[in-house]
């Protein structure tokens, strides 16, 4: 079986198995992804973003959004999940703050999979967040354009060979190699693209998985942010919130809009990468 069709039997599998969200006229919610959350050493990609991730929230916040975090919130492939949940108590009960006034919703990735497990989610999670539940996918219904696709969002890693499929093998190389590597020697991430078209075989199997199932995704997992603008506006990716360079990226959906958005470091708004109308995107 070809990647594409692993990737794709992968998704349309978390795809059938999706909690279900019907979207109302004026929902509006802001999808982050890929933080790494680490211990706040050297190997932790997070804590020259988090300044910038907290003014971010507080904007959402004040602004009554709902809030997504779609995946590899917390670098657990190098860390014990006890010791990052301690680290990150005052961003996590920002993150609280959604729960209590509008909505969380939380969905696993591969490098924070555990949380799919009920026993370990209600001990280092639960706690803090009453009764969450932290789901592989998310269906988006917007029922009041009519004819409209559903926008499913999900991490990405679904299918792919050393991310999900030979997982534990990448697991030990970050553990106990990448991340002693990027300790020591301090390396960043890669700053956001300015280009923001399909870049990868990856980027290419989810936008032929939707163009295939009449559907939008919407996926993090490559720290790429993708915008399709000379192809159907089917895939985006949100990019990530552990850039090297202190910037987040991720996905607004309000005022009948998708923007892809970018928070920069010591900056007091977000600016809009690029955006296009619901409508547009379930009529292309």
């Amino acid at each position: 079986m070809s990647d594409f069709k692993k990737v794709h039997k992968a998704l349309s599998k978390a795809f059938r198995n999706s909690e279900i969200l019907s979207a109302s006229e004026d929902f509006k919610l802001i999808i982050f992804s890929d933080h790494h959350r680490g211990r706040r050493d050297g190997a932790d990609d997070f804590v020259v973003c988090e300044d910038t991730y907290r003014t971010a929230l507080n904007h959402y916040i004040d602004e009554s959004y709902e809030l997504c975090l779609l995946g590899d919130v917390e670098e657990f492939w190098e860390n014990p999940f006890w010791i990052v949940m301690n680290k990150y108590k005052d961003i996590l009960a920002l993150e609280k703050e959604f729960h209590v006034k509008t909505k969380l919703h939380r969905i696993w990735g591969n490098h924070d999979d555990v949380w799919q497990f009920p026993d370990i989610l209600a001990k280092f999670l639960g706690n803090l967040f009453p009764n969450i539940s932290v789901i592989e996918s998310l269906v988006l219904e917007f029922c009041h354009y009519g004819v409209s696709k559903p926008i499913f969002l999900v991490h990405g890693h679904q299918g792919n060979f050393e991310s999900d499929r030979f997982a534990f093998i990448s697991k030990f190389f970050v553990r106990f190699i990448w991340r002693n590597i990027q300790r020591l020697f301090k390396i960043p991430l890669s700053t956001p693209a300015t280009n923001y078209k399909l870049k990868s075989k990856h980027d290419a199997a989810m936008y032929t998985w939707a163009e295939k199932n009449d559907s939008v995704i919407i996926c993090g997992h490559t720290h790429e942010t993708i915008f399709p603008e000379d192809k159907q506006p089917i895939y985006f990716n949100t990019g990530c919130c552990s850039y090297g360079n202190g910037n987040i990226t991720g996905i607004e959906i309000s005022e009948g809009k998708l923007r892809l958005i970018e928070w920069e470091k010591g900056h007091e708004e977000r600016k809009i990468l690029n955006e296009k109308s619901l409508e547009e995107i379930f009529n292309s």
